[in-house]
């Protein structure tokens, strides 16, 4: 939930990973002054339709509030599935990061940032991206990932990225955070 048009009344943004065939997600931002209206079919009532990049991403996980990444005013939109056996071949991503004043009808590839490289498979990763961790005043990017580390020993992982540091592009959820806490037990499963 977030007022990504800037009328004052914030739209609701809701996910499936499993809205479009080949367990391809995709989220649907509505905007809620007109709510008192919505009965029906989601595709009804949807102002912006952003699908999965790839098949089997499970995309269209997100955190309960976004925040402001991009320091532009307005709050970004940061959507997660995952990337670990099918980026590949599909064209899948791990997460998606949109640029809140520019939300259009897409794909998560279309995503001013990209991130890569979770290791969870049927859509385990969260995100949240409404916290300023470094305290810059932007909100921060957090992607979770039970299966980090090490896919076998499920392990986990905490992924964080500070708005500060982030710049266009892709972005790898291990090699490229700002920070990583992992998990110190076989079976942790942190994140």
């Amino acid at each position: 939930v977030a007022d990504f048009d800037g009328d004052g009344t914030d739209e609701l943004v809701i996910g499936g990973a499993y809205v479009n065939s080949g367990y391809r997600g995709g989220v649907f931002v509505l905007d809620s002054s007109d709510a008192t209206t919505w009965a029906g079919d989601i595709t009804d009532y949807e102002d912006t339709r952003i699908d999965a990049a790839g098949s089997y991403t499970y995309w269209g996980t997100m955190g309960q509030a976004q925040g402001d990444v991009s320091g532009d005013g307005t709050p970004d939109l940061l959507v997660v599935g995952t990337d670990r056996y099918y980026a590949s071949y599909y064209g899948s991503i791990a997460g998606s990061l949109f640029s809140g004043s520019d939300l259009e009808d897409g794909e998560g590839d279309d995503a001013y940032v990209q991130f890569s490289g979770s290791r969870s498979n049927n859509g385990y990763t969260k995100a949240a991206s409404h916290a300023d961790i470094d305290g810059d005043g932007f909100a921060d990017v957090i992607i979770t990932d039970p299966y980090g580390e090490d896919t076998a020993n499920r392990e986990g992982w905490v992924t964080l990225f500070t708005s500060g540091s982030m710049t266009a592009g892709n972005y790898d959820l291990q090699d490229d955070a700002d920070l990583v806490v992992y998990g110190d037990n076989e079976s942790d499963a942190l994140g």
